[in-house]
């Protein structure tokens, strides 16, 4: 068909068709693309087979490995909405580093940070030398109503409000998911690692 030739020349190019990019917006480089939708492909195929069984919480899992993982978190949260019988509008979504301090919602890995470095209990500056993207530590994202324990965050020694940083699908910066939530130990560290524009991201590409 005319549009399948359209395609076919474009990939030629070098060039990634649009009418793939509207179905999900991955590398730009054609080969990059392919096996970005493979390896997806295959991870679902996993996650398919863990919710066929009633298990798809029962691990972490990557939000890197969705082709849409806003919308993983968006059914998270009607999921916690009908069990929790609070208004889905008036959930919040809370990060835990501690993964057994609550048993709702989903542990999460393969996310990363630029701009800090976490060691589990507090962010730091990371070396002169350091990646400029850094592994973080499995974390648990749950949706709850306000007034659930825990829904306040993770908090520090003053008990200031935990920081929320972005979360973006890539590196590129030009989609933000949702926050993820660290905690603060006094009232400048928030300035500080705002200037420094730290962000958390899902993805590497």
């Amino acid at each position: 068909t005319p549009k399948s030739f359209a395609a076919g020349a474009l990939l030629m190019q070098g060039a990634v068709p649009g009418s793939w990019d509207k179905l999900w917006e991955g590398p730009e480089e054609p080969v990059g693309y392919c096996k970005a939708v493979v390896a997806r492909m295959l991870a679902v195929n996993a996650l398919c087979e863990r919710c066929q069984s009633g298990a798809l919480l029962s691990k972490p899992v990557t939000l890197d490995d969705f082709f849409h993982p806003e919308t993983f978190l968006n059914a998270l949260r009607q999921q916690s909405a009908r069990e929790s019988g609070v208004a889905i509008d008036n959930l919040v979504l809370v990060t835990s580093w501690d993964l057994n301090s609550m048993k709702t919602g989903v542990v999460v890995e393969g996310l990363r940070i630029q701009g800090a470095v976490f060691d589990g209990e507090r962010l730091n500056e990371p070396a002169p030398d350091a990646r400029a993207f850094q592994n973080l530590q499995r974390a648990r994202l749950a949706w709850l109503p306000p007034n659930a324990p825990g829904a306040g965050g993770p908090r520090g020694v003053g008990n200031d409000l935990p920081l929320s940083v972005p979360l973006y699908l890539t590196v590129a910066r030009e989609k933000a998911i949702a926050e993820v939530q660290f905690p603060i130990f006094d009232p400048e560290e928030t300035a500080r690692w705002v200037l420094a524009g730290t962000a958390c991201f899902a993805g590497g590409d």
